[in-house]
């Protein structure tokens, strides 16, 4: 696994989109600035419920300042290249967007706040490695389990007493990413089977409903 770690296409393009885009919101002065974030597309509730729906993906790309890209982009080096090697690249990809739209839908449903950033989409990669541990489930016994059920504690916990935080996203991220996970399958596998049907119609039922259930409450 770790000569695969070395080869993480799609969390360094990833990372490095995410950076660009930061880039040049900084060099037109969007950075700290809330209409510039609204301008290229934060998670604004009543926005979204006047058909902006773009914005339930382009929210997950723009981050406040550079402590906050910092930090979600140093989570997304880490976790993402476990991910990628433990799913694939193309199944990363899968994985991370559903996570990035079904924390958006969360907090679009639970949470009236402006939100921006990587870390629902994060949030989703953590939860593809509950995946993991619940297919293997010795791995939860393990050090890297435990590592794992501790970080996504501690974050939580974080998040519940930090009001800035969109915690809503995070959890929506986290169960997105679980799902997802249960859809693709770990790299290699590409079987149909019930399961993964379940899950496929399940994820489809949270992205409409969670979208209408939204938009009833927004407007």
């Amino acid at each position: 696994m770790s000569d695969n770690k070395t080869k993480s296409p799609a969390t360094n393009t990833l990372i490095a989109i995410n950076v660009l885009i930061f880039l040049y919101i900084y060099a037109n002065g969007g950075i700290n600035n809330y209409e510039a974030l609204v301008k290229y597309g934060a998670k604004i509730n009543s926005l979204i419920v006047g058909g902006e729906y773009w914005r339930f993906f382009s929210s997950a790309f723009l981050h406040a300042n550079l402590a906050h890209i910092a930090f979600n982009m140093y989570s997304l080096y880490n976790i993402g290249k476990l991910d990628e090697s433990i799913f694939g690249s193309k199944k990363f990809i899968i994985i991370y967007f559903f996570s990035a739209l079904s924390g958006s839908i969360f907090s679009f449903v639970f949470s009236n706040s402006p939100s921006i950033g990587a870390s629902g989409a994060i949030f989703g990669l953590l939860g593809a490695v509950l995946y993991l541990c619940r297919k293997y489930p010795r791995i939860l016994t393990s050090s890297f389990g435990i590592n794992i059920l501790v970080i996504i504690g501690l974050n939580i916990f974080y998040g519940l007493s930090n009001p800035q935080i969109d915690n809503f996203a995070h959890i929506g991220g986290l169960i997105g990413g679980y799902m997802s996970a249960n859809i693709t399958g770990l790299k290699g596998d590409d079987r149909i089977d019930s399961k993964k049907l379940l899950f496929t119609a399940a994820s489809i039922l949270l992205v409409i409903c969670g979208t209408i259930i939204g938009i009833k409450i927004n407007s």
